[in-house]
């Protein structure tokens, strides 16, 4: 009886997922978000050999999080710290941009 509630909790979190996403609108849209993923990829070192692979629409969280483009590059670029690589750019809708590094003091 306990699998049964939940596998139908589970199935009815898949079932809202998408259409939770598609009732919000972002406030950034997905030209703008490009504009900001091209300005923050030009700061990196090398960046002229590297172009934006991809960017998609996500949530910060499965349940209640904020939307989100996420922008990620053909390629890894350097971060600012040498170890570390710069993969892509998480874009929030206020305008701000962090850069989605990883590697060893990513850690």
């Amino acid at each position: 009886m306990k699998k049964i509630g939940c596998s139908i909790l589970a199935l009815l979190i898949a079932l809202q997922t998408p259409l939770a996403l598609a009732d919000d609108t972002p406030a950034i849209s997905i030209r703008q978000a490009l504009d900001l993923a091209e300005k923050a990829k030009a700061v990196r070192e090398n960046s002229d050999k590297v172009y934006i692979l991809s960017i998609a629409l996500e949530r910060t969280s499965i349940i209640g999080g904020k939307p989100v483009w996420i922008a990620k590059w053909s390629g890894p670029l350097p971060a600012n710290d040498p170890r570390d690589r710069d993969i892509g750019v998480q874009i929030f809708m206020d305008g701000s941009v962090r850069h989605i590094v990883k590697g060893q003091s990513a850690k």
